[in-house]
């Protein structure tokens, strides 16, 4: 599995292929329902990076980058 990225992934995000993949499959480590990997940031792995970023900070952004919060 990877541990890093390369860019931002999500909304508004850079969204490139290798790093939404490796998204999906953080996210679907910890998730109960695996979301369907895609080589594109779906609505619902937004969703997913927004629900859980709702659990430490006050305005989730629905992204993520190697050097934000929601990565460590």
């Amino acid at each position: 599995m990877a541990h890093s990225i390369s860019s931002s992934v999500g909304q508004d995000g850079e969204n490139r292929p290798e790093d939404v993949r490796a998204v999906y499959a953080l996210f679907n480590s910890i998730l109960p329902a695996p979301l369907e990997i895609s080589d594109q940031a779906s609505k619902d792995l937004i969703q997913a990076i927004t629900t859980f970023q709702k659990n430490f900070l006050s305005q989730p952004s629905g992204q993520l980058t190697m050097d934000d919060r929601t990565w460590e």
